[in-house]
C-alpha cells in the first residue's frame, strides 16, 4: 500500500471505503491538487525505503518502477488520479523453510478503489468520487530470502483461479 493509496479499508464489501485517505486531491478552491516536486520527492524517498526493507531482486526493481510511475503521473494535470488499493494477509496455509530461503502460501485480501475527480454544480468546484471498490480474497505464493538475518520477499504471485469441477 503506497502513501498515495491510503491506509486500510472498512465496511462491508458492498460499501468498502478507505479508513484513512492518503491525501486531499481537491484544494479548497475546487481545483485538483496534483503533487508538487517536494511532495513527490518525499513520497518517493519514504516509500522507496519501505520497498527496499521488504523486497529484493526483480520484485524490488518492479515495485520501485511502479512507484516512480505512479508518482510521476500524479504530478501532471493530464494524468488521472491513482486509485487507492492494498492487500493484507488473511490466513497462512503453509510456510516451508530451507536454509536461507522460504516459501509462504496463504490467503490475501486485496482491494482496489476506482477514483475520479468530478465537477460539482458550482463553478470550478470538484470533488473526488469513488466509482467502485473491488474486493477479493486470493491464494498467493511468496518466496523469501534471508540475508544478514533479514527476510525479504523476492517473488510474489497469485495462484491461478481454480474452477470447481
Amino acid at each position: 500500500s503506497w502513501a498515495l493509496a491510503g491506509v486500510g479499508a472498512r465496511g462491508p464489501v458492498a460499501h468498502l471505503r478507505l479508513a484513512r485517505p492518503g491525501r486531499a486531491w481537491v484544494r479548497p478552491d475546487g481545483a485538483v491538487a496534483y503533487l508538487d516536486g517536494a511532495e513527490a520527492a518525499a513520497i518517493l524517498a519514504s516509500q522507496s525505503r519501505e520497498v527496499r526493507a521488504v523486497a529484493s531482486g526483480a520484485l524490488r526493481a518492479e515495485l520501485l518502477r511502479e512507484l516512480a510511475a505512479i508518482v510521476a503521473g500524479e504530478r501532471r494535470s493530464s494524468a488521472g488520479l491513482s486509485s487507492p488499493g492494498g492487500a493484507r494477509p488473511v490466513r497462512w496455509l503453509s510456510v516451508t523453510r530451507a536454509g536461507g530461503t522460504a516459501t509462504v502460501d496463504g490467503y490475501v485480501a486485496t482491494w482496489v478503489e476506482q477514483t475520479s475527480v468530478r465537477r460539482l454544480p458550482g463553478p470550478g468546484e470538484r470533488h473526488v468520487a469513488s466509482e467502485s471498490v473491488s474486493y477479493a480474497e486470493v491464494e498467493a505464493l511468496a518466496s523469501l530470502a534471508s540475508s544478514g538475518g533479514t527476510w525479504r520477499v523476492v517473488s510474489l504471485a497469485e495462484k491461478p483461479y481454480q474452477q470447481a469441477t
